[in-house]
């Protein structure tokens, strides 16, 4: 072994300690803060679909060394629900008859936490948070069918647009919806290519010969709820 590999070696010891998230950082995301779901509104006197207390969304990322997490702090939804003409005004009979519509999913940037405040730093300046705040999800149309032999659960494949960076895209989720004792929650995930928008990975925290990967891994837990005009 020559003087460069010994010296890269330790170097590798000394600052991996500082880009890693924990001990089970391998295992399961380091959530921050729980995501808070800001007030939904429809703007037009109608109900909206709310994200109750307990929704989560966090991104998972690779790179040569270690996986991280960005867990979102703040979540914004905006709809609209139309009951008119359903027997049923039930959520899951408004949803099935897809009776949801302008749904529109806001993500603050700089509400991603890693917990790595350098990691954080780059990674806003890498997606341009001071020009493009907001990670933007528009719902287009949705089909969902319920999966064979259970009553209970239904496929959902929603199709939009996402902006990330000021850059928007088409976009097809594959996501569960499960209709469970305590209401109705939708979970999946996606993945998102850094580059098809315009964004640099940026370097792992104290290693900037480092890259993370192109591709980010988008998980979420939506616990959806009704947001009534009439309450």
């Amino acid at each position: 072994m020559n003087k460069i590999q010994l010296a890269v070696i330790s170097w590798l010891a000394l600052s991996l300690p500082c880009a890693l998230l924990g001990d089970e950082a391998a295992d399961k995301p380091q959530l921050v803060t729980s995501p808070v779901s800001g007030p939904s509104d429809s703007h037009s006197g109608k109900p909206a679909l709310d994200f109750k207390a307990g929704s989560e969304l966090w991104l998972e990322g690779n790179s040569p060394v270690t996986r991280f997490y960005f867990t979102a702090t703040q979540v914004t939804a905006t709809s609209e629900v139309d009951k008119s003409g359903l027997k049923d005004k039930s959520l899951l009979s408004v949803i099935l008859h897809k009776a949801v519509h302008n749904l529109t999913v806001t993500v603050p940037v700089e509400g991603l936490k890693s917990g790595t405040a350098g990691m954080e730093k780059d990674a806003y300046d890498s997606m341009k948070a001071k020009d493009f705040p907001d990670i933007v999800f528009k719902l287009n149309d949705y089909v969902i069918r319920p999966y064979p032999g259970d009553e209970n659960t239904y496929a959902v494949i929603a199709q939009g647009k996402m902006k990330i960076s000021g850059q928007e895209r088409d976009i097809v989720l594959n996501a569960t919806l499960v209709n469970g004792t305590e209401g109705l929650t939708l979970y999946g995930n996606q993945d998102i290519l850094q580059r098809d928008y315009g964004i640099t990975p940026h370097s792992v925290a104290g290693m900037p010969l480092i890259g993370v990967d192109n591709k980010i891994v988008v998980h979420y837990v939506v616990k959806l709820g009704l947001l009534s005009k009439e309450d």
